[in-house]
């Protein structure tokens, strides 16, 4: 219980819906798009990328490691010269290959529009434009991150976006905000 006059936090105001962040990534032929209403990392840098199934592990031990204290969906997603685009999830320290994944405090609100709206075999502007639509179902209140990765010419290639409200603050041609 509070106290007359303790801090409160961030705490929604009264009438407001406070949806939280939302994530998601999404598997295409040569790579993956992930998205996100905020931009979400732990900032982690290493010399050099790992395997994503290796991260993916890593995830899973420390899912199942601290499985009776940790209630959560955790996902890894990326791309990797061995084999390409791809979306792991994991849950009590089991680690499952999918070809999207949604998670966050969030996604709650977008899962009837992903099931509806998923379709295998989407080409990579299909899934940025499923990803955005999914996770900007929010976007008036706030922006949403948007990241493709995919093999170019032998080489990883990342595009950044960083929408907010309706204009994208990347000049890029591939993706509009809108």
């Amino acid at each position: 219980m509070l106290r007359a006059g303790a801090p409160t936090g961030d705490l929604p105001r009264a009438g407001e819906v406070h949806t939280g962040t939302t994530i998601m990534a999404v598997e295409f032929d040569g790579g993956v798009v992930m998205g996100s209403d905020s931009r979400v990392s732990a900032g982690i840098e290493l010399e050099e990328p790992p395997l994503v199934l290796a991260a993916a592990n890593v995830v899973r031990n420390i899912s199942y490691k601290y499985r009776e204290d940790l209630s959560a969906h955790l996902m890894v997603a990326g791309w990797d010269q061995r084999e390409g685009g791809q979306v792991y999830g994991t849950l009590g320290g089991m680690l499952t290959r999918q070809p999207f994944a949604i998670g966050g405090s969030g996604s709650t609100f977008i899962y009837g529009y992903v099931d509806a709206a998923y379709k295998p075999g989407m080409s990579p502007e299909e899934c940025r434009r499923f990803t955005t639509d999914a996770t900007s179902t929010k976007r008036r209140v706030c922006g949403y991150f948007l990241r493709t990765q995919k093999r170019e010419n032998q080489n990883q290639r990342v595009h950044e976006y960083m929408c907010t409200g309706e204009r994208s603050l990347s000049s890029s041609p591939l993706l509009s905000c809108s």
